[in-house]
Parts: C-alpha cells; sequence; structure tokens
C-alpha cells in the first residue's frame, strides 16, 4: 500500500509538467553524467521516461499511469536492481547508459518470443496491435530487454527480461484509477 501512495504522488506531482510532451522530459536528472541515459526515444519515450531517484536512475511510467507487478505491486525498473534498490553513494552511481540502447517494432521470432514470455509469465494470452522491444543497458552491468505490448491506447503489459531473461518480471500498464485499492476514493 505504501509503493501506492508514493508513486501515486510522484504522479500526481508531477503530472502538469508531462502535460503535452512528446517524449517525456528526465525527472531530477539535471546532473546526470554525460554517459547516462536519460531520456526514451518515441514512440516509446512517449510512455516511459527515466526518473533519477536517490536510488538511483529507474525507467518508470507517464504520469498518470502505473506498472503493476502483481506479487510486487507497483514497480519501477532500476537500473541498479532487478528487486530492491540498494543504498547508494549518489543517485547517480547506477544509472542507463547510451551504449546498448536499441528499440523498434517486434516482428517474426522475436515476437513469437515475447508472446509466449507474456502468457507464460502472466497467463495473459490476449494479441495487441502493436508489440514493441526496448533493449537497455546500465552501468551495473544489467542488460534488461523490454517486451512492450500495446494497443491504441497505449501499453497494456510489459516483459522485461533481465540479462538474457535469467529473470523475469512482468506488469500490467494502466490509469492510476484502475489500480485504486477497493474501498478508497
Amino acid at each position: 500500500m505504501f509503493r501506492y501512495f508514493c508513486a501515486l504522488a510522484l504522479c500526481l506531482m508531477l503530472r502538469p509538467a508531462f502535460a503535452e510532451e512528446k517524449i517525456l522530459p528526465a525527472i531530477d536528472c539535471a546532473d546526470a553524467p554525460s554517459s547516462a541515459l536519460t531520456f526514451v526515444l518515441p514512440p516509446l519515450g512517449k510512455w516511459m521516461g527515466i526518473y533519477c531517484s536517490p536510488s538511483g536512475h529507474a525507467l518508470v511510467p507517464k504520469p498518470g499511469y502505473l506498472w503493476v507487478n502483481k506479487n510486487a505491486g507497483v514497480w519501477m525498473f532500476f537500473a541498479n536492481s532487478v528487486d530492491k534498490p540498494a543504498p547508494l553513494s549518489s543517485k547517480h552511481a547506477s544509472y542507463f547508459v547510451h551504449r546498448g540502447y536499441t528499440h523498434g517494432p517486434l516482428s517474426g521470432d522475436q515476437i513469437e518470443f515475447a508472446y509466449k514470455m507474456l502468457e507464460a509469465n502472466s497467463g495473459v494470452k490476449d494479441k495487441f496491435e502493436q508489440a514493441w522491444y526496448l533493449t537497455m543497458q546500465s552501468n551495473r552491468n544489467l542488460l534488461y530487454t523490454f517486451y512492450i505490448f500495446m494497443n491504441s491506447n497505449g501499453p497494456e503489459w510489459i516483459v522485461a527480461c533481465v540479462n538474457r531473461c535469467a529473470q523475469v518480471n512482468v506488469v500490467e500498464v494502466g490509469l492510476i484509477e484502475k489500480f485504486k485499492p477497493t474501498g478508497t476514493q
């Protein structure tokens, strides 16, 4: 519940800053190292961006949206850790690097693999209008390959393969209202 309210507060606080942006601007990254990736290119950059948090840089959803892992709750993808970020000496001690950044639509064997990963890790068998990949590497030797499943309103599900799928995390994407705990206003 605490993670939900922290993410909600961050989204609400930043919502006006991104109202008309084509790409989400970096959040609190003004003094990031020059080798740090502080943006996601379009079209995915419309739906996700980089937050330079006190726990290191993280890939985060568009304000007003949440990424929810059914086993762990509200989710961000940190550059320094797959699960809980480790304490750092500075917010720029871990970050995503320009080297290794690629993205594009999935096709052929890639799309078949991505759909199998989605079904195996979430039970979702739906087909989506678009499926994209995004590859990002951190300065802490984490390699993420994200498979993003989208309909006309944007991403619905993200499968994150870490270090060539040695670990897999799946998040459902939606407006904050979709994930409100029952009994809240």
